[in-house]
Protein backbone atom coordinates (compact mmCIF):
# COMPACT_ATOMS: atom_id res chain seq x y z
CA UNK A 1 0.00 0.00 0.00
CA UNK A 2 2.93 2.19 0.67
CA UNK A 3 4.21 1.40 -2.54
CA UNK A 4 1.05 3.28 -4.10
CA UNK A 5 0.90 5.75 -2.42
CA UNK A 6 4.61 6.61 -3.07
CA UNK A 7 4.01 6.07 -6.59
CA UNK A 8 0.79 7.91 -6.76
CA UNK A 9 2.55 11.39 -4.98
CA UNK A 10 5.58 10.79 -8.16
CA UNK A 11 2.56 10.45 -10.93
CA UNK A 12 1.02 13.72 -9.07
CA UNK A 13 4.27 15.32 -9.03
CA UNK A 14 5.03 14.57 -12.72
CA UNK A 15 1.76 15.43 -14.17
CA UNK A 16 1.65 18.66 -13.75
CA UNK A 17 5.27 19.08 -14.69
CA UNK A 18 4.49 16.76 -18.24
CA UNK A 19 1.79 19.13 -18.53
CA UNK A 20 3.51 22.54 -18.21
CA UNK A 21 6.16 21.45 -20.92
CA UNK A 22 3.28 20.15 -23.23
CA UNK A 23 1.88 23.91 -23.08
CA UNK A 24 5.52 25.27 -23.47
CA UNK A 25 6.05 23.33 -26.49
CA UNK A 26 2.18 23.92 -27.89
CA UNK A 27 2.41 27.18 -27.51
CA UNK A 28 5.70 27.52 -29.43
CA UNK A 29 4.44 25.60 -32.32
CA UNK A 30 1.70 27.70 -32.30
CA UNK A 31 3.78 30.77 -32.35
CA UNK A 32 5.69 29.03 -35.05
CA UNK A 33 2.58 28.82 -36.86
CA UNK A 34 1.63 32.09 -36.87
CA UNK A 35 5.37 33.55 -38.29
CA UNK A 36 4.63 31.20 -40.95
CA UNK A 37 1.23 32.67 -41.56
CA UNK A 38 2.33 35.63 -41.79
CA UNK A 39 4.90 35.34 -43.64
CA UNK A 40 3.29 33.70 -46.43
CA UNK A 41 0.82 36.48 -46.16
CA UNK A 42 3.42 38.48 -46.83
CA UNK A 43 4.72 36.19 -50.13
CA UNK A 44 1.41 36.02 -51.67
CA UNK A 45 1.38 40.20 -51.34
CA UNK A 46 4.18 40.38 -52.85
CA UNK A 47 3.66 37.51 -55.65
CA UNK A 48 0.35 38.49 -56.50
CA UNK A 49 1.18 41.40 -58.95
CA UNK A 50 3.48 39.00 -60.84
CA UNK A 51 1.02 36.45 -61.31
CA UNK A 52 -1.48 38.74 -62.39
CA UNK A 53 0.60 39.87 -65.12
CA UNK A 54 2.21 36.18 -66.55
CA UNK A 55 -1.16 34.52 -65.58
CA UNK A 56 -4.12 36.92 -66.05
CA UNK A 57 -7.57 36.36 -66.06
CA UNK A 58 -9.85 36.90 -69.48
CA UNK A 59 -10.33 40.51 -69.08
CA UNK A 60 -6.70 42.02 -68.47
CA UNK A 61 -3.56 42.20 -70.30
CA UNK A 62 -0.50 40.42 -69.39
CA UNK A 63 2.56 39.42 -70.29
CA UNK A 64 1.37 37.94 -73.36
CA UNK A 65 -0.66 40.57 -75.06
CA UNK A 66 2.55 42.90 -73.94
CA UNK A 67 5.48 41.63 -75.06
CA UNK A 68 4.66 38.09 -77.16
CA UNK A 69 2.57 38.65 -79.20
CA UNK A 70 4.30 42.29 -80.41
CA UNK A 71 7.35 40.39 -80.91
CA UNK A 72 5.61 37.89 -82.86
CA UNK A 73 4.35 40.31 -85.36
CA UNK A 74 8.06 41.80 -85.69
CA UNK A 75 9.59 38.07 -85.72
CA UNK A 76 7.17 37.39 -88.87
CA UNK A 77 7.94 40.66 -90.23
CA UNK A 78 12.24 39.09 -90.08
CA UNK A 79 10.99 36.13 -91.20
CA UNK A 80 9.35 37.36 -94.33
CA UNK A 81 12.44 39.42 -95.19
CA UNK A 82 15.03 36.53 -94.98
CA UNK A 83 12.78 34.56 -97.35
CA UNK A 84 12.89 37.36 -99.39
CA UNK A 85 16.94 37.57 -99.44
CA UNK A 86 16.91 34.06 -100.01
CA UNK A 87 14.26 34.44 -102.99
CA UNK A 88 16.77 36.47 -104.38
CA UNK A 89 20.08 34.66 -103.78
CA UNK A 90 18.81 31.96 -105.19
CA UNK A 91 17.81 33.67 -108.51
CA UNK A 92 21.77 35.15 -108.37
CA UNK A 93 23.09 31.67 -107.40
CA UNK A 94 21.00 30.33 -110.87
CA UNK A 95 22.49 32.72 -112.76
CA UNK A 96 26.16 32.27 -112.10
CA UNK A 97 25.32 28.60 -112.33
CA UNK A 98 24.23 28.77 -116.01
CA UNK A 99 27.23 31.10 -116.55
CA UNK A 100 29.75 28.59 -115.37
CA UNK A 101 28.31 25.75 -116.96
CA UNK A 102 28.34 27.92 -120.83
CA UNK A 103 31.62 28.82 -120.19
CA UNK A 104 32.81 25.20 -119.44
CA UNK A 105 30.66 23.79 -122.04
Amino acid sequence: MREATAQNIRIGETLPELWRELSSLYAEVSGYMGEISAELDSFFLVMDPYVAYFFPSNDTSGFVEDMVLPSKAELDGSIASAVKIMEDDTGIHHGISEAVLSSLA
